[in-house]
């Protein structure tokens, strides 16, 4: 199934030059929808430019925080590489 989501254009152009591997999203309905090997069309809100990305694995949290330990920043788009 492929799904549809619009970004701002620094996590877009993070996502596309693969600095940014983890997109977070809270767990609504919409995203409650979403499967492993299911694929996600992101939409640049600036550019309109579009990337097709798989979904290759799901991680589900009970808090921000105990999410923000089990990842390096870095993959969540948190921090910059130089």
């Amino acid at each position: 199934m492929r799904h549809e989501m619009k970004l701002n254009n620094s996590p877009f152009v993070s996502i596309k030059n693969k600095t940014k591997t983890i997109q977070l999203r809270l767990n609504d309905d919409k995203r409650q929808m979403i499967n492993v090997g299911d694929e996600i069309e992101f939409i640049n809100n600036m550019t309109s430019e579009k990337l097709l990305v798989d979904i290759v694995n799901l991680h589900r949290f009970d808090s921000f925080c105990k999410l923000y330990k089990h990842f390096y920043k870095i993959l969540l788009g948190l921090m910059r590489v130089n």
